[in-house]
Order: structure tokens, then C-alpha cells, then sequence
């Protein structure tokens, strides 16, 4: 079955024009979240932010979202946890991602100085 791939960026939306053949909308979501996780390493390459908040809906030929894939799930394996502050009224706190990526971040800055030390490959 034919499914295509459309980027949510917030308001934008990056349609997919030519869409892709799988063998089942569970082969299309496995697919998605790989591409949704080769965009996160590709930013983090770049030295960009997560995109958490972007997400991929797959729709079918007739342009119905058959599923949708959220960048956050897809990169971190859940959804963030968001407290609240009694004392301060709803404030969200985003747990257990945060040293995700804090780890993400000193292990691209030891590549990064790993590649720029003369004698190492």
C-alpha cells in the first residue's frame, strides 16, 4: 500500500508528493520513526536543537492520516513527563530527557575534540 510522509513543523507542513510502498501501515510507522530519528541526528550534527515538537503524519492515497509519529516519542522512546508546581501554578518540567540529551551533548563534544586531536582516527 502507498503511504506518504508529511512533516509537521509547527505551522508548516512539508508534504510528500511521491509517498512510499510498504507492506502495511506498521512497516510505514517503522519507517517514519527512522526517518524522524535520522532528522533529530542530523540536527544534533549541526549542532541544532532536538525538534521534539515536530512530527510525521502518515497518510494514505486519498490523504487520510492513517498514523502519526511524534518526534519525541520517536527520539527518546516516550513521551516527556510534565509536572506541576503547586506553589507556582502549572509550570511543566520535562523529566529524564533532559540528561538524555545532556549525555547526547558531552558525547558529541568528546567526538568532537577526538576529531580535532592530530593522531587519532
Amino acid at each position: 500500500m502507498r503511504y506518504f510522509f508529511e512533516l509537521i513543523e509547527g505551522s508548516k507542513r512539508v508534504r510528500d508528493h511521491e509517498g512510499g510502498d510498504y507492506d502495511d501501515l506498521a512497516s510505514a510507522k517503522a519507517e517514519a520513526e527512522q526517518v524522524a530519528r535520522d532528522l533529530a541526528a542530523e540536527h544534533l550534527r549541526k549542532w541544532r536543537a532536538l525538534p521534539l515538537a515536530w512530527r510525521i503524519e502518515i497518510t494514505d492515497s486519498f490523504g487520510q492520516v492513517c498514523a502519526i509519529v511524534a518526534f519525541d516519542t520517536a527520539i527518546l522512546g516516550r513521551k516527556p513527563t510534565v509536572k506541576t508546581s503547586a506553589e507556582q501554578g502549572p509550570q511543566p518540567v520535562v523529566l529524564g530527557w533532559l540528561e538524555e540529551c545532556r549525555r547526547a551533548h558531552s558525547l558529541l563534544i568528546e567526538a568532537h575534540t577526538l576529531m580535532q586531536t592530530p593522531g587519532t582516527s
